[in-house]
């Protein structure tokens, strides 16, 4: 991070900063540019480097539990379509939609499983079994690495780095 805002104010005639994490206001205000550039970016594409993989064990209840919980806390989003239910060798349909969703719970469903994600739950329909193994993908909103490759949401320190190619921070912070 910090050698890319040194190379940005290099090209735009400003103080080059000697850290990001110091005094150095200049170098506090691209730090923060930065990390909504990131924020911003994180949100406006596809980005295939925050697509991650994550599984979990089901409950015997209509009501698999919180997204929070299930997709894990580097996520911010289940990617419609990817659930794979590795137990039982299916997918799970869905989203139902809202309109969908309280026939399906009240008369039940077929043998096919579908999904619906409401008040930050997922539901599964029919009821699966407890202990089946289900994976899917999420879209993570950890743009940002530490100089050891930890992700995180926010860029900290001088030698963090964004997923993003350097020359798009580059442009974005210009």
């Amino acid at each position: 991070a910090l050698a890319l805002a040194q190379e940005v104010a290099r090209r735009v005639g400003i103080s080059v900063p000697a850290s990001l994490v110091s005094t150095d206001t200049d170098g506090q205000q691209m730090l923060a540019l930065m990390n909504e550039l990131g924020a911003e970016l994180a949100t406006r594409f596809r980005w295939q480097q925050l697509v991650k993989e994550v599984s979990f064990t089901t409950v015997a209840n209509t009501e698999q539990g919180t997204l929070s919980t299930i997709l894990q806390e580097s996520a911010n989003t289940l990617i419609s379509l990817t659930i794979w239910d590795e137990t039982s060798n299916l997918w799970i349909e869905g989203p139902l939609s809202d309109s969908e969703f309280f026939p399906a719970r009240d008369l039940g469903t077929g043998p096919q499983y579908e999904y619906k994600i409401f008040d930050d739950k997922l539901f599964i329909l029919p009821t699966p079994p407890a202990g089946n193994t289900l994976r899917m993908f999420v879209r993570s909103s950890k743009w940002a690495r530490s100089s050891a490759g930890a992700a995180k949401e926010l860029l900290s320190a001088d030698e963090d780095y964004a997923v993003f190619a350097d020359e798009l921070m580059r442009l974005g912070l210009r």
